[in-house]
């Protein structure tokens, strides 16, 4: 498998399209830190396109909020992903392990609810979106009377981690060492107890969400584009397109760069083909 091209390799390759990488390669440190930031500000731009229809499965992430009894408000502080800017799915998951969807809708129909401690299992998440993730809050309007507290255990990175569904615990499922736990574990609570090999762990009830993440700035040079591997021509014609603006750059590099540009995103977004409306030969197949 082919290894996914570094920052600084993305950078190098836009600024030789745009005729301005030296013979030794070397960019300069200003110029490097203007391409950085113009590299990040693409990362940011595609991260509000990731919306809606347009959530990219790579950019999912999943987590749990444990409930607490006969609580109606839950908020960052309370167990909400800080990184959560796209709810996707809710489901309610009871001790037994078994999931039932929930419903979402926005928090002015929460303030239509008359009474809004209703005992039972939640069937509508009601949310407040804030401008950062960091904001948002849920209400719910049925609570459990009573809530079941999921087993806690500490990792081998001596994190604090939360069981998400009742299993008795092999050896790859230790909190913390493989991404396998992840589908038993959240890192969270107060744990006290060391995990135990064979030892029956419970959950308790929750809502396990998945959302769309924020997708990560180029931190250093050797960092990988969050994205699937393929997509370095897609960020090196934007940059290289971005870079021209400030340049001496002719109109044909120009025109090149963008239609080398508009392939690149059609092969990764095949949504933005141009549809036709043209029929050839109509008549030969219908």
């Amino acid at each position: 498998m082919a290894d996914p091209i570094k920052r600084d390799e993305v950078i190098k390759d836009a600024f030789w399209h745009v005729r301005a990488l030296p013979a030794d390669g070397r960019i300069g440190v200003d110029l490097l830190r203007r391409a950085v930031r113009l590299l990040n500000n693409i990362i940011r731009q595609d991260n509000l396109k990731l919306t809606g229809n347009n959530r990219a499965l790579w950019a999912l992430d999943y987590a749990s909020l444990f409930l607490v009894a006969k609580q109606m408000v839950y908020t960052v502080a309370d167990g909400l992903s800080p990184a959560a800017e796209d709810i996707n799915t809710i489901r309610f998951r009871d001790v037994s392990g078994a999931d039932n969807d929930v419903s979402i809708a926005p928090r002015a129909f929460w303030d239509a609810i008359v009474i809004k401690n209703e005992p039972g299992d939640p069937t509508v998440v009601y949310q407040k979106l804030g401008q950062e993730p960091s904001k948002n809050s849920w209400f719910i309007h049925s609570q459990p009377s009573t809530v079941t507290a999921p087993s806690q255990v500490l990792g081998n990175d001596s994190k604090s981690y939360q069981c998400l569904v009742k299993h008795t615990s092999v050896a790859e499922n230790y909190p913390g060492s493989s991404q396998n736990s992840r589908q038993f574990w959240q890192e969270g609570g107060t744990a006290t107890a060391s995990w135990v090999l064979g030892t029956a762990y419970t959950s308790g009830q929750q809502l396990v969400y998945s959302f769309k993440r924020p997708l990560n700035d180029f931190k250093d040079a050797y960092a990988n584009p969050d994205m699937p591997t393929g997509w370095e021509n897609y960020l090196t014609y934007k940059l290289a397109l971005s870079m021209s603006a400030g340049r001496e750059v002719g109109q044909q590099t120009i025109g090149v760069l963008a239609g080398l540009l508009k392939e690149a995103e059609q092969a990764i977004f095949p949504s933005r083909r141009p549809n036709t409306t043209t029929f050839h030969n109509k008549t030969k197949y219908f």
